[in-house]
């Protein structure tokens, strides 16, 4: 079993996935996603870990994203 951290986002906020990304230290790739999506996506797990469940664990989620990110 593979994790995937993905973001997808309507073309006009690309710019925002790049700042994203940008946060993340450059890790994973942005890619179109459909006809008006991008997609910005972490496979490498050491990533998933060093940056993305580190930022999740000083800013936690809430609602029922908080619940998706536990499971």
């Amino acid at each position: 079993m593979t994790a995937i951290f993905s973001i997808t986002i309507h073309e006009k906020d690309l710019e925002l996935l790049k700042e994203i990304q940008g946060y993340f230290g450059g890790a994973g790739k942005i890619s179109k996603n459909g006809e008006r999506t991008y997609a910005f996506k972490i496979y490498k797990q050491n990533e998933i870990i060093s940056k993305v469940l580190l930022h999740f664990s000083s800013y936690p989620l809430l609602t029922q994203k908080k619940a998706d990110y536990l499971l």
